[in-house]
């Protein structure tokens, strides 16, 4: 039998062949990380980031129809600036000089937000409640962009059409509608603010959900990013906000954070075994809470100097 020994072509060094297994299995992550990276901060500027974050509900003509018969209850459709209309309701039994506008979250419609209709009228407010674009009867196409202008229209309606004073206009936001409530409250002079279940940033949000948007810093999510937690700074009213222990959507240290930046006079009131979508606004608790901070403002929600 042949003792030549192999040629040099023939010979392997110890290891040579794993080093070349991982360097090319890092040279495959060196094109797939980069890829996936850029191909998550594409798709987050299309129309599938809005239809993540915004779910419109249409609108129930045969609900509706009860819904037209409550006392007080007048329907408007408020014009915004590009030609688009946004379906509310007005709720002013006893003809209050008070008015609270509800930005509500980013589900459902008008519709689904009654109950905070009713534990907001007991306090003597009058109850302004709309639906962004897209939702409901409300024209348009629902977008992230849209919200914030679409608060302003319906607020400077309130102001100019239905004739109510800016000292007493307070907004009350709920989950995403917190974010156009706090702009709001920053933008036009109002005498309060209330915020239920705030988000401390959509990108906060976003990290928490969704983990492997942790990837992308949250200046390199697309506007706007509602952060409350810097926005809130900017506002100079009272500020009464509600929040659920176990909300499991927004945890409750978006509303800790919020909080913290906030101006005095502020209050925050933490619901046990809460979740995202189950503040008991029905409860006693909750209702003094409100007509409490209502009745903070400095006036008092009578029929006098009653809006046009």
């Amino acid at each position: 039998m042949s003792t030549t020994p192999p040629t040099a072509q023939t010979v392997k060094q110890p290891g040579t062949g794993t080093k070349s297994l991982w360097f090319g299995r890092l040279r495959r992550w060196a094109v797939v990380l980069p890829a996936t990276y850029l191909t998550l901060i594409l798709a987050m500027r299309t129309p599938l980031y809005d239809a993540a974050a915004l779910r419109p509900y249409p609108p129930d003509e045969n609900y509706y129809k009860q819904v037209r018969g409550l006392p007080g209850l007048k329907e408007l459709f408020i014009p915004t600036n590009d030609t688009n209309r946004l379906h509310a309701w007005l709720f002013n039994p006893r003809g209050s000089s008070t008015l609270v506008i509800v930005h509500h979250g980013n589900a459902g419609n008008v519709l689904h937000r009654l109950y905070l209709v009713s534990a907001i009228l007991p306090c003597g407010a009058a109850v302004l409640l709309y639906d962004y674009r897209g939702y409901g009867k409300s024209t348009g196409t629902a977008k992230l962009s849209g919200l914030v202008e679409d608060g302003l229209n319906v607020y400077d309606f309130a102001r100019t059409r239905l004739g109510f004073s800016p000292d007493h206009i307070v907004n009350f936001g709920e989950s995403i509608g917190t974010g156009v409530a706090c702009q709001l409250a920053s933008m036009r002079p109002s005498a309060g603010l209330i915020l239920q279940s705030a988000v401390g940033s959509l990108p906060r949000v976003a990290h928490a959900r969704i983990p492997v948007l942790g990837l992308i810093p949250e200046a390199m999510f697309p506007a706007p990013h509602f952060d409350n937690v810097a926005q809130i700074k900017k506002v100079r009213v009272p500020v009464l906000m509600f929040h659920g222990t176990a909300d499991g959507l927004v945890p409750v240290e978006h509303s800790r954070m919020i909080f913290a930046n906030c101006s005095t006079p502020k209050q925050l009131i933490l619901i046990p075994q809460a979740g995202h979508n189950d503040n008991p606004a029905d409860s006693q608790d909750y209702r003094d809470a409100l007509c409490r901070f209502l009745d903070s403002l400095g006036w008092r929600s009578g029929t006098q100097n009653q809006p046009r």
